[in-house]
């Protein structure tokens, strides 16, 4: 059961949100970006929202408004170094029409870096700080110490890709300096942009994020990719969702051609496909199963090997925009409505008794998926945690263990940790 420890009002209207938690410094961290808005004097920016020791009742989350010198942020990601001990923020940003920096192109993409230690006067530069508070400059914790995330100085080369997705997926060894560091893709291009879809990998190390290859889709060459997901327990492959399918990438195989200078398309693996009548809003992958939220309400489950195993429209209609799973007993799911969590639940019982299941893939109308799979019933109980604010939906999700964030269509942000 979740429960929830803060509800804040941001300075925007949310576009996306991502949590992670940084178990060596004990924080959570909730980063949230923003819509674009027509307003001249409004400075696109992302917040930071931390809590320090989210699980004791006493925390208070504190929140810091970063600014970027460009446009409107086109894809962040919260990014762990390989030896835990450091937190990144990459984001890209749509290049001010106005821009006057070398290096044109359609975007520009930074590197911050989270830092404890005495407040520097130039945290933010002097523009910055006439349109962010400095309250909000950094996040104080202590008489002397605070928090802050700071743009390193080298711009990370995008390609001009402009990125629909990013996310960490692994950690890897490198060529030039040794060690290792975080492994980061993004995807982008496709739809009705002049590229075709394409991954871009790039290293996470020290005080730097650079470019290893940039790999179109092949088949999947006019698809929007709209989440990128690590497969756990193994770091040779890449989750992409797309419109109405989940497709495996072969991520070894692109390394080792990269390295050989022959990265020119990525291998794809392997398919989950729902309807195409109903859009995937959200993927995860917890132990054998890939779950997928859907734009009509639908949950669904399938196993890693392929074979669709059930599904659910208990809250058909509702829209659902997030997903997330800490373990198998329990699904958090976000509707426009609010946050619900989904129980496991032991039908064996119900099954020798001969009672049928309630949320079978019989019920779903998509002759293709009733083809595909037996009727069996989803091991899920949906029930409501929290209401979204009063005139206001829920728009995004993130969440990392037992820490969730919720975020609504105009501003509220609220965040839970497991009771």
């Amino acid at each position: 059961m979740l429960q929830c420890i803060a509800s804040l009002t941001l300075p925007g209207f949310p576009q996306q949100t991502q949590v992670l938690r940084h178990a060596l410094k004990g924080v959570a961290v909730a980063a949230v970006s923003y819509a674009p808005t027509p307003a001249p004097s409004a400075r696109p920016s992302f917040t930071i929202v931390e809590v320090r020791l989210p699980y004791d009742p006493r925390a208070s989350p504190q929140l810091t408004h970063v600014p970027l010198p460009g446009g409107a942020v086109t894809a962040l990601t919260l990014v762990r170094s390989s030896d835990g001990e450091d937190l990144y923020v990459l984001a890209q940003c749509q290049r001010a029409p106005d821009a006057d920096e070398e290096g044109g192109g359609a975007t520009a993409t930074y590197l911050y870096k989270r830092t404890e230690g005495e407040a520097p006067q130039d945290v933010f530069d002097d523009d910055a700080i006439e349109t962010n508070a400095q309250r909000h400059a950094y996040i104080p914790y202590g008489d002397d110490a605070c928090v802050y995330y700071k743009r390193l100085p080298r711009p990370v080369e995008d390609d001009g890709l402009r990125w629909s997705c990013v996310a960490p997926v692994t950690t890897l060894e490198t060529s030039v300096g040794g060690g290792a560091a975080a492994l980061v893709v993004a995807a982008g291009g496709g739809g009705l942009t002049d590229r075709p879809t394409s991954l871009q990998l790039l290293q996470v190390q020290g005080t730097r994020a650079a470019p290893l290859c940039t790999v179109e889709l092949g088949s999947l060459a006019h698809f929007v990719v709209e989440g990128v997901l690590p497969l756990p327990g193994t770091s040779d492959c890449v989750l992409l969702r797309c419109h109405h399918c989940v497709v495996a990438v072969d991520l070894a195989a692109v390394l080792r051609r990269a390295k050989a200078g022959d990265a020119a398309a990525a291998p794809l693996q392997q398919v989950w496909q729902w309807t195409p009548h109903d859009r995937l809003t959200a993927a995860c992958v917890l132990d054998r199963y890939l779950f997928a939220t859907t734009e009509d309400g639908a949950v669904v489950q399938w196993a890693l090997d392929g074979a669709l195993v059930a599904s659910s429209r208990a809250l058909a209609g509702a829209g659902l925009r997030g997903l997330h799973a800490a373990h198998l007993t329990e699904l958090f799911t976000a509707a426009a409505d609010g946050l619900y969590q989904w129980d496991y639940q032991d039908l064996r019982a119900e099954m020798a008794a001969g009672v049928p299941g309630t949320s079978a893939l019989a019920d779903y109308p998509a002759a293709t998926v009733r083809a595909a799979t037996t009727t069996n019933p989803f091991a899920y109980v949906p029930q409501r945690l929290s209401e979204a604010a009063l005139g206001e939906e829920l728009l995004a999700m993130g969440g990392d263990g037992g820490v969730v964030a919720v975020v609504g269509e105009y501003g509220t942000l609220q965040l839970f940790v497991s009771a």
